[in-house]
């Protein structure tokens, strides 16, 4: 996305480190890839809020828990 399509759409273009900082929902909609496996790992999830959710309405493996 470029920042003027971000403006079209009436959104704010951050990076990834930013989405994961200020978000207090972030959702999860992509298919299991090679690029898209373990898209979000420990340092994504340790980045976000202590009270922001995390839904990977995806397959799991796009998400790496810390277990």
């Amino acid at each position: 996305m470029t920042p003027e399509a971000a403006e079209v759409a009436g959104a704010i273009l951050v990076s990834k480190d930013q989405l994961f900082e200020r978000a207090d929902i972030l959702t999860i909609h992509l298919v299991l890839s090679s690029r898209t496996r373990g898209l979000v790992g420990a340092v994504e999830l340790d980045r976000m809020k202590p009270t922001a959710w995390l839904i990977n309405a995806s397959r799991g493996p796009i998400v790496e828990s810390k277990l």
